[in-house]
């Protein structure tokens, strides 16, 4: 785990110790949530083929337990908890969206007979058809 990673987590569980005292509505906070988010997070590096947990894995996953409330009450931002910041979508960038442009790629070579050369063209336009982001970092 990244000490950026490691700092998020932590922040993260103790403002909601700190609301969990100031809400009462809110479910109780425990050392399980803290150890939820530690596996969550490594789960998330793993599922991108990484072995480290970085803070954006970590990010993903206390965003994941906003959203879904984890009571209700937890959705909306409070004291000591921030806002929900919608990011850029994880399957549009990274392992996943080079594994299915690669599957894209595949398809159409086995159209023409099985081994195909594309261009940097042919490649950006595939790239947009199964709905990858413009820009060419994955090229």
């Amino acid at each position: 785990m990244t000490p950026e990673a490691a700092q998020f987590i932590h922040e993260f569980y103790l403002n909601l110790r700190k609301r969990r005292k100031e809400q009462r509505d809110l479910f109780q906070v425990t050392i399980r949530q803290l150890e939820s988010l530690i596996r969550l997070s490594s789960a998330r590096a793993r599922a991108e083929l990484r072995e480290e947990i970085t803070k954006e894995d970590a990010q993903d996953v206390c965003d994941l337990m906003m959203e879904t409330g984890y009571g209700t009450s937890l959705s909306s931002s409070g004291p000591g908890i921030p806002p929900i910041k919608k990011r850029k979508n994880a399957s549009s960038t990274g392992v996943s969206a080079t594994k299915r442009l690669l599957a894209a790629l595949q398809r159409e070579a086995s159209k023409s007979g099985g081994s195909r050369n594309f261009t940097t063209q042919e490649i950006a336009g595939i790239a947009a058809q199964i709905g990858l982001s413009g820009d060419d970092s994955i090229l």
